[in-house]
């Protein structure tokens, strides 16, 4: 009885060390020096499926296509949200969603 208690434990301890460990990711890539609002409204997301962490997935979303050229393109963010690194996590990397965002000026 002790050891199930104790290999529980363990296996407990382990799954919150993944949750702590894990997280979100944000990367932000501005094109001008004007900072963009925090409210503002992206003009095109799109959702990235990737498969194995992204290795050997090359995923594009055309910003100056999206904007109408690019000198309008604002910013591109790419986003790892807490529920999609919950879904990472459980999937142990084999799949690993994320959205891109597209702001224009």
């Amino acid at each position: 009885m002790i050891c199930n208690q104790s290999l529980l434990l363990k296996r407990c301890a382990a799954l919150i060390a993944v949750f702590i460990l894990g997280g979100c990711a944000n990367a932000t890539f501005n094109f001008t020096d004007a900072a963009r609002p925090q409210d503002a409204k992206p003009n095109a997301e799109e959702r990235q499926l990737n498969f194995f962490s992204g290795f050997g997935v090359h995923q594009t979303i055309d910003a100056a296509k999206v904007c109408g050229g690019a000198d309008k393109v604002a910013s591109v963010d790419v986003n790892q949200s807490f529920a999609d690194a919950v879904v990472a996590t459980v999937t142990l990397g084999i799949y690993t969603p994320l959205s891109a965002r597209v702001f224009c000026k």
